[in-house]
This record gives structure tokens, C-alpha cells and sequence, in this order.
């Protein structure tokens, strides 16, 4: 076992005998290839929080900020605290920590300039076209 981050709020480990990444985070458990952790891990890096709160706003779930787990029916629902406490546990392996703490200040969407684009609705797409879950 390699443990690749721990933070108050969870752990991140690859198994020396399945080779799937798990990650615990609160009260829920992912087991990804390595291939689909970076890929999740970009999309939670680049993920609007406050588009979703406000889109989200008048749901009766507590829990505003959605994150579809393809291909299933199965939602990650998160508080707007949440969401930098899953970035600040969700690096890729191999970062030093100058590089965790930049990565999880901002999510890179904010860096994008995109006229015209709705971001999330093409990190979603994206997210559900490239990542296998089964």
C-alpha cells in the first residue's frame, strides 16, 4: 500500500494488490484505476462549486454541489466546505507540496477564459465520455 495524500478528512492509497486507487473521503469510498483517479481528479480541480450552489439553490437536498458518478445513477453530493476539502485530499501522485497547495486554492476553471461556454456542462460531458466507473 502507497499512501498518495492524508488529510482530517480523509485518505488517498494505491493498492500494491488490486493496483486501483482508493480514496475515503467523509463518509464515502471510490476504488479507481489510475487512469480514471486522474481523470476525477481533474474534474474536482476544475469544478464550479458556486455555479452549482446557486443553480442548485432551490433543491430540497441539503447538499448543493452534485458530482455524477458515471456510468450509474449514483451522485456525490457536498456542501460548498466540502468541495476545497476534497480538492485539498484529491492530488495526482508524485507532487511536491508546493504544488498540492496551488492546486487546491483555485479550481482551474477560474483560470479559464471561455466567452460564450457554459464550463461545467462541458467538464460533465467530458467527465461521462471519458471515465468508466464499472
Amino acid at each position: 500500500m502507497h499512501i498518495i495524500n492524508q488529510t482530517q478528512y480523509g485518505i488517498v492509497f494505491k493498492c500494491s494488490v488490486c493496483n486501483k486507487i482508493h480514496i475515503e473521503f467523509n463518509n464515502f469510498n471510490l476504488n479507481l484505476s489510475e487512469s480514471e483517479y486522474n481523470r476525477f481528479v481533474e474534474y474536482i480541480h476544475e469544478l464550479d462549486g458556486d455555479y452549482w450552489e446557486e443553480s442548485n439553490k432551490k433543491s430540497m437536498y441539503r447538499r448543493k454541489i452534485r458530482i455524477p458518478i458515471a456510468p450509474t445513477r449514483t451522485c456525490l453530493m457536498l456542501h460548498a466546505d466540502e468541495l476545497p476539502a476534497l480538492r485539498q485530499l484529491l492530488v495526482l501522485p508524485g507532487l511536491d507540496s508546493r504544488v498540492k497547495v496551488l492546486i487546491t486554492e483555485r479550481p482551474l476553471w477560474q483560470l479559464l477564459v471561455l466567452p460564450g461556454c457554459v464550463v461545467e456542462k462541458m467538464l460533465v460531458e467530458k467527465l461521462q465520455a471519458s471515465v468508466c466507473w464499472s
